[in-house]
């Protein structure tokens, strides 16, 4: 009987730090999903900003579809140091 407590035990603690270890994989996983969608909304709701700044500078052509914030703000930077360096 004792040694099936242990190996009773041993059974469910295993299992426990096996559930844990997933459980901690997954929330993970949701939370890079939710950081995704939640920079995608960010994108499209700022495009049309960038573009208006774009067309006023009639620059419009170096405006791709981006994807990520790094997509959206490289061609301002680009801009801003096109701008810098020649005044």
């Amino acid at each position: 009987m004792n040694r099936f407590l242990c190996i009773a035990a041993l059974v469910l603690s295993s299992a426990s730090l096996a559930l844990s270890v997933w459980t901690h994989s997954q929330a993970e996983a949701r939370v890079e999903r939710a950081l995704e969608k939640r920079e995608r909304a960010l994108v499209e709701k700022w495009k049309p900003h960038f573009v208006k700044v774009f067309h006023e500078f009639d620059t419009p052509n170096r405006y791709h579809d981006p994807q990520t914030i790094d997509d959206l703000f490289q061609p301002l930077m680009d801009l801003i140091a096109k701008l810098g360096s020649s005044g």
